[in-house]
């Protein structure tokens, strides 16, 4: 048989670091269109509007991929927790 070896606290670390990543991420673009927006105070027109629905655009992106993100770390730390449970159950039983 097999043995699984696994530093679960690394794994459960590396799925956390994953979710702090994605809320920092999040953060940043959701500023990232006011912010360009003020720095183009100088534009008017269709040439503005229609560079900040290009950039609305890219940030709505950038969103999903925070999401995904966020859901691949919550993912990780709850495998990590699952896979150590079933270990321990597993080592726990007289076959």
């Amino acid at each position: 048989m097999a043995e699984l070896v696994c530093d679960f606290e690394q794994v459960r670390a590396a799925g956390k670091a994953l979710t702090r990543a994605s809320s920092d991420y999040k953060t940043a673009v959701q500023s990232f269109p006011t912010n360009i927006e003020s720095d183009l105070a100088t534009w008017t027109g269709s040439s503005k509007d229609s560079f900040m629905v290009s950039v609305e655009s890219q940030a709505n992106t950038s969103m999903e991929v925070c999401e995904q993100v966020r859901l691949v770390g919550e993912f990780i730390t709850k495998a990590a927790d699952s896979i150590e449970n079933m270990e321990e159950e597993l080592a726990s039983q007289s076959i």
